[in-house]
């Protein structure tokens, strides 16, 4: 509870929430234009197809592709079809998607996987009365995430996702300010999904939240827009061409996102398998045993340990 009021507190200092007097990271004042842009024939094409972990769906999709399918007796006994960097990285867009979930909430608009300037996505935005929230994600994979001032560290390895938390905040400024023609106000925040324990010693320049704690700091904000504001802003980020260049935005993903669905399901399944597998043999050897003990014949108790793999 502490470390949320350390992050509302520091978030409340910068103006977040608040009205009057916000210091900001601002773009550079963009007129409006005196008359309509030219439209064109992709100017109603939007992001919000776009899945949450699309950059690690990509990567698991990569990592399967050299991995040979499995025969059918690894199949009919649940092998893991899976390679072993495949595995991590749907494990790493199953995290993401569980959080792109949380934040789908009652008037809050949520995109992920923005494409920027800087060739590298943005985890997730959300727009709502409390403002714009650009946020950058970490995976610990169980290690403890250490927090101090600008250093973050993973275990012992220093990471750099609190540069490019500030990097990223700038360039959805940047972009929004280009479409609205005005200046525009971003927060950015990192949030760490999957097992991590959190230890802040000096205060972040970028909070860095659970997904519990960030949810609940949007839920406490006082709202910085009116609702007119909160879809305007919606709708500037949800279209494609505020984004990367029309030519290099990848709209059309039905064909990855339904090939991560399909390796998704053919592993789930392969585990369900496995654990059926691993009941009835478990069921099997305390009937061996049960059988045993009452003077059924070894050769019983001997086959069922060489069905098991004994």
């Amino acid at each position: 509870m502490s470390d949320v009021l350390d992050m509302l507190e520091l978030l409340e200092s910068e103006g977040f929430g608040r009205r009057p007097q916000i210091p900001t990271v601002q773009t550079a004042a963009v007129p409006t234009p005196a008359v309509p842009l030219a439209r064109t024939e992709d100017d109603g094409a939007t992001l919000v197809a776009r899945p949450a972990g699309f950059g690690w769906i990509r990567r698991c999709l990569q990592a399967q592709e050299p991995v040979p399918p499995l025969g059918a007796v690894s199949r009919l006994l649940g092998a893991d079809p899976l390679g072993p960097d495949a595995r991590h990285f749907l494990q790493l867009a199953r995290e993401e998607r569980r959080f792109a979930a949380a934040l789908e909430r009652p008037g809050w608009t949520t995109l992920h996987s923005l494409p920027t300037e800087r060739d590298d996505d943005l985890d997730h935005l959300v727009v709502g009365p409390f403002g714009i929230m650009a946020i950058s994600t970490v995976h610990p994979s169980g290690q403890r995430v250490r927090v101090d001032g600008r250093s973050l560290r993973l275990g012992e390895e220093v990471s750099r996702v609190l540069d490019r938390a500030a990097m990223l905040r700038e360039d959805v400024a940047s972009r929004l300010g280009v479409a609205l023609g005005r200046e525009v106000e971003v927060r950015s925040a990192v949030v760490v999904l999957g097992r991590g324990r959190i230890v802040v010693g000096a205060r972040p320049d970028v909070p860095v939240l659970s997904p519990h704690q960030l949810t609940r700091l949007l839920w406490r904000l006082e709202p910085s827009f009116t609702p007119d504001e909160t879809t305007e802003f919606a709708d500037a980020a949800r279209r494609a061409s505020t984004w990367r260049d029309r030519a290099s935005v990848a709209i059309a993903i039905p064909t990855e996102d339904a090939a991560f669905g399909e390796l998704e399901r053919v592993a789930d399944a392969a585990r369900r398998r496995r654990t059926v597998l691993e009941s009835v043999g478990l069921a099997a050897i305390v009937s061996a045993m049960v059988g045993a003990a009452s003077g059924a014949p070894a050769m019983i108790v001997a086959a069922v340990s060489t069905a098991l793999g004994g």
